[in-house]
């Protein structure tokens, strides 16, 4: 008598019968098999050879470590998962390493037979706030209003060097900018406005398209920078009020 093939899951409509063997499609080669290119996709799909090379030596020390521990290491069960990502915690990893370390290994099982991640997740979280109390950094306090004040009064604006740390002192305030985004700001890159100063920020970081953006900056930085930096032709604020100047007729 075939056998039922049912499960928790099954769900049977009145006057249906109990499916079994019997009602299993049957497989062949056809079914299994696919064509060369297709295969030649599924062997180009890996990842790359960086990451490739991190995941098999990640493999192999679980491997080394499930032999000395006289486990199975593939496919390894739920508890010897876990004992690991433990025994990795006994040694004071960073929790990006054991991340890294055990998506390695995770996705070296067959899909069918990896263990459930739940407990890992639970374990991983009590050792991510332990690790945030161990290695909290202290921050260097905020530049308050009198000390800006103090830091511009110090600069000579009769130097270049003077006018330069004036400028950057004001811009990366008003705008909050990171160092990277200051030091590579060129003169082309900032437009003084009436009521303020916007700065192109290129490549940036928080930029999901690399692209750039524009970003607002201080209504009280200085323009002697601009103004001395490059000569009245070239100077940026006379170029957006030339352009604007040039537009109106066109509105009009």
């Amino acid at each position: 008598m075939p056998r039922p093939l049912v499960d928790q899951h099954t769900i049977l409509h009145p006057g249906e019968a109990v499916p079994t063997e019997a009602d299993a499609p049957t497989y062949t080669r056809t079914d299994l098999e696919v064509s060369e290119g297709t295969a030649q996709h599924l062997r180009d799909k890996s990842a790359p050879a960086n990451t490739s090379r991190n995941y098999a030596s990640q493999r192999g020390k679980f491997a080394e470590w499930c032999e000395e521990m006289g486990r199975v290491a593939r496919p390894r069960t739920t508890a010897t998962y876990v004992e690991r990502v433990a025994g990795l915690i006994a040694r004071e990893m960073t929790q990006n390493t054991i991340r890294t370390y055990m998506l390695g290994v995770r996705t070296w099982m067959p899909e069918d037979r990896r263990p459930g991640t739940t407990e890992e997740r639970g374990i991983c979280a009590d050792y991510r706030k332990e690790w945030g109390k161990r290695n909290r950094v202290r921050k260097a306090p905020a530049i308050t209003e009198p000390m800006l004040h103090a830091m511009v009064d110090t600069c000579d604006l009769h130097l270049p060097a003077g006018l330069r740390d004036r400028c950057t002192l004001l811009v990366g305030r008003g705008a909050l900018n990171r160092r990277i985004e200051l030091a590579d700001l060129n003169i082309a890159d900032i437009e003084v406005e009436d009521g303020g100063v916007d700065l192109w920020i290129a490549d940036a970081g928080a930029d999901p398209t690399h692209q750039g953006r524009w970003k607002p900056g201080s209504a009280t930085v200085k323009r002697e920078y601009l103004d001395r930096a490059q000569s009245r032709a070239q100077n940026p604020r006379r170029q957006v009020r030339a352009n604007r100047r040039s537009a109106e007729p066109h509105a009009q």
